[in-house]
């Protein structure tokens, strides 16, 4: 239960940021998921790269080392995909295909149907497995709103990403990495980040990203993401004049 909670605060900052960094940009990516997973979100090439900030220097030098000695390894779009219950995730999975195919989280309804932000042109929101308390996989979507039969209802949908929150074996990468491995077994399996910014290392392919936050006293992941469509999402929500309901 304590990481879904920091999870979600998590997200939720990093959108904040994405949407800070993207109108200084514009001037000289909304607050959203959780207003997501997660880190400033830009572009790969403008993702500002730092070294995690320790207070131990032996800490900070083994992380140093262990960067420096490690190669970029050849990323196919294929890493960024994950299995659920027989089904293959990737970034054009439709949402209605997996509610068909899973339902409902446990507890969706007595979440505000998994609603993380929006108003009434579109919704955030959040379906998680197998409940919403101690979630192990949460899919986090994005809704145009529409009304049907005088009722307002989620029309054109698409995933912005997955976040994995269990240390089970069954929500490993296409690589094996879970919640619970270290950073050695990280870049081992993937290489050098394409970037860091403190305890997030950054994966980066085409528009897709893969994120391992780690938890600076036990260095072991707490948190993986796979990076969809967050900045779509982000300027959808900016372009439509976005406020959030749930802050109201």
């Amino acid at each position: 239960m304590k990481i879904s909670y920091i999870t979600l605060i998590w997200l939720a900052i990093s959108i904040f940021e994405l949407t800070a960094c993207h109108n200084l940009t514009e001037n000289n990516n909304e607050q959203s998921y959780l207003q997501a997973t997660d880190s400033e979100r830009k572009q790969t090439d403008g993702f500002n790269s730092s070294l995690p900030k320790m207070n131990n220097q032996d800490n900070l030098d083994k992380k140093v080392n262990i960067l420096e000695q490690s190669e970029q390894k050849q990323l196919q779009e294929d890493d960024f995909t994950i299995s659920y219950k027989s089904m293959l995730i990737r970034k054009d999975t439709d949402p209605k295909e997996l509610i068909s195919r899973l339902g409902y989280g446990e507890g969706y309804e007595a979440n505000n149907n998994g609603f993380v932000s929006g108003n009434g042109e579109f919704r955030r929101w959040n379906l998680s497995y197998p409940n919403y308390i101690d979630p192990e996989i949460r899919f986090i979507i994005f809704s145009e709103r529409e009304v049907k039969d005088e009722e307002i209802m989620d029309g054109d949908s698409y995933l912005v990403g997955v976040s994995l929150e269990s240390e089970s074996d069954r929500f490993q990468t296409k690589r094996g990495i879970k919640v619970g491995d270290n950073r050695e077994k990280i870049i081992q399996a993937y290489g050098r980040p394409s970037s860091m910014k403190g305890e997030i290392l950054r994966y980066s392919v085409g528009g897709l990203h893969l994120q391992f936050r780690m938890d600076d006293k036990t260095e072991k992941v707490e948190n993986i993401f796979i990076e969809y469509n967050m900045e779509k999402s982000v300027e959808q929500q900016k372009s439509a004049d976005y406020i959030d309901d749930s802050e109201e």
